[in-house]
């Protein structure tokens, strides 16, 4: 197994390091619609805008700050893609129509990334097994 982290691992790793930094200027956990400012950012280089707009905001302006944007068509554009990208990538057989609808209720880019990251650990035999127990103890 190779030391090397995916572009995914990054992507999670970058994004929790971020919730944190938030967190800890405001003193208290992120709502769910802050928290869409983070997880719904979608690649590194967006996750740079936002820990940028964190670093730059004092505590009292960075609720206002983290709730300018949720990045939802980020969201709706990646969900969108993503059943087709998990067929052709990780997956052997095709997504059943109440797995696709459960993936389409997930709501922030980073809970996609996270399904990526499990299937790229998991053997190829046990990921559709893997993934619907994901989404049946997620959703």
């Amino acid at each position: 197994m190779s030391d090397k982290l995916s572009y995914t691992e990054i992507y999670l790793r970058a994004c929790d390091l971020i919730k944190d930094a938030a967190e800890k200027k405001l003193e208290r956990p992120l709502t769910p619609q802050e928290l869409a400012h983070i997880y719904n950012a979608g690649s590194l280089m967006m996750l740079e805008s936002v820990e940028r707009g964190i670093e730059v905001s004092t505590k009292a302006n960075l609720s206002a700050t983290l709730l300018s944007t949720s990045f939802l068509d980020r969201l709706d554009e990646t969900k969108r893609d993503f059943p087709k990208r998990l067929e052709e990538d990780w997956l052997i057989q095709p997504l059943s129509q109440q797995l696709m609808d459960k993936l389409m209720q997930l709501p922030y880019v980073y809970s996609l990334f996270q399904i990526l990251l499990t299937m790229e650990q998991t053997a190829p035999e046990a990921r559709y097994q893997e993934l619907t127990r994901i989404l049946d103890e997620t959703i």
